[in-house]
């Protein structure tokens, strides 16, 4: 009896693997053939794989994983779009990565998975300040952004309500033919805590750094000043069209008093076309303002040592965390107590020294960071004011009697307050690299030294002093001086 048990045990274990290869086959099958026949044969069992693992890691649907990676990419790895999204998952270096400390290469399939997988997880944990209820809502945030999610903008957004419609559809029919349970969008299972793996991911997070979400912060108030330009462009087009009759109608009566044919046919070909372009450029104004703040951001990316993609405010305020981790580590490697004062006082005093030095430090850390979070919010926010602002004036440049007094200056506000992001993040990378030179490296409370600690504290105060002529910096590149 015990025997026959055995071998029905067996047998049970044999079809389930069976049945499971079989499955993993008809999936790598269909990932094959919705790439187009891009997607190699091993690179479709690293997906298959990966999905495996990190579904069960985080406890997300298998077939919910695949949709998502469907939807995105079609199981091809891509290479950055216009958004610096890549790979499998359109996974962004920039905001989603960042925030979970992702920081290597997001061409590497398993990576890329772990990494959107491990954005959906922060996602569920700040379910509640963000309105995400369920995986459909999850979905509609991974496409537009948590910020554009909780402000409702991402229900005028075409391409993330086509989004959740198609992350359903593709994730049931993988269901049906990899044998996986069907996908319902309007359930939300609980988190599992778990974490990546690998050797690049930092262990500073947005989470573990006194749970600020300053990218979130910064979208919200970027998504107030987008909603008003919005609201802006019905009117502003219909100025535009008023201010170019008007025109035409001035080379008319300039043609009717002066008589001059050429003339008139030159000027209205360059109402037409300046006509033309204001009439794409004001309706689109959003697009081509985040296309220039991802131009000169991505140029500040690489002076901050991160050529890979942009640099958020999260990872910043990471950095800090992660630095102040290890201070705090030294510290509590200290044997610091109140009796050294009777028995040894020397060493009381000179651990009491080291450690007043070290509270300085993490202080000095923090000023850093929070100044230079400050700085590039503070750059970011005047570069879409000030563009928008500009925008404003767009119209009155089809009009020659309007632009002379009210024409706008787009292109020279563009150009100096891109500098001033660059300008910002260059000095930022400047600050880190230098503060990281004089770390404190690999140390015990015991041997680490007064002369490291000073070293230190002169290199942030060099910084400071830096960090104050950012502005004069600004104008004089903005000057060419």
């Amino acid at each position: 009896m015990i025997r026959m048990k055995k071998i029905v045990i067996i047998l049970l274990f044999l079809l389930s693997f069976l049945t499971f290869s079989a499955n993993n086959e008809a999936m790598i099958n269909y990932i094959i053939k919705s790439s187009g026949g891009k997607t190699s044969r091993s690179d479709a069992q690293k997906i298959v794989n990966t999905v495996n693992r990190v579904s069960s890691q985080y406890n997300f649907p298998p077939a919910y994983i695949y949709g998502i990676i469907e939807a995105e990419s079609n199981f091809r790895n891509l290479p950055a779009n216009r958004a610096d999204a890549r790979g499998v998952m359109q996974v962004t270096p920039g905001t989603s990565a960042a925030q979970v400390g992702c920081t290597g290469n997001l061409y590497n399939i398993e990576y890329n998975i772990e990494c959107g997988v491990k954005y959906f997880d922060w996602m569920r944990k700040n379910a509640s300040h963000y309105g995400i209820k369920n995986l459909s809502d999850l979905a509609a945030a991974y496409n537009c952004g948590p910020g554009c999610f909780k402000s409702g903008r991402w229900k005028n957004v075409s391409e993330t309500t086509n989004y959740i419609k198609k992350v359903p559809a593709y994730g049931n029919k993988i269901a049906s033919t990899a044998g996986l349970s069907p996908l319902d969008m309007t359930q939300f299972p609980a988190g599992t805590g778990g974490t990546v793996s690998g050797n690049n991911i930092k262990t500073a997070s947005a989470n573990s750094s006194l749970m600020v979400d300053w990218d979130a912060v910064q979208s919200e108030i970027a998504g107030m000043i987008n909603d008003g330009i919005s609201k802006l462009a019905p009117g502003l087009l219909v100025l535009l069209s008023v201010l170019t009759v008007l025109e035409i109608m001035w080379i008319l009566y300039g043609y009717i008093v002066k008589n001059v044919l050429e003339n008139l046919w030159m000027s209205l070909l360059r109402i037409m076309i300046r006509f033309s372009i204001l009439a794409y450029v004001i309706p689109n104004a959003i697009s081509l303002i985040d296309m220039g703040y991802g131009i000169f951001s991505g140029i500040g990316s690489y002076f901050m040592g991160n050529s890979g993609g942009t640099v958020t405010l999260n990872s910043i305020w990471a950095i800090a965390g992660r630095e102040i981790g290890k201070i705090l580590k030294i510290i509590n490697e200290s044997n610091f107590n109140f009796f050294n004062i009777v028995t040894d006082s020397r060493l009381f005093f000179e651990e009491l020294g080291k450690m007043l030095l070290l509270i300085g430090v993490i202080i000095l850390v923090y000023y850093f960071v929070v100044r230079i979070i400050f700085e590039m919010m503070m750059a970011v926010l005047q570069f879409r004011m000030a563009l928008g602002l500009s925008w404003i004036f767009l119209p009155f440049d089809v009009n020659s009697i309007t632009k002379r007094d009210l024409g706008n200056k787009s292109l020279t506000t563009l150009f100096l307050t891109g500098t001033k992001i660059v300008v910002i993040m260059a000095l930022g990378g400047i600050v880190f690299k230098n503060l990281d030179a004089a770390g404190f490296g690999e140390v015990t409370f015991k041997e680490l030294k007064y002369e490291t600690i000073f070293l230190f504290i002169t290199v942030g105060m060099v910084m400071a002093f830096v960090m104050n002529e950012a502005d004069k910096i600004t104008t004089t590149l903005a000057k060419g001086n």
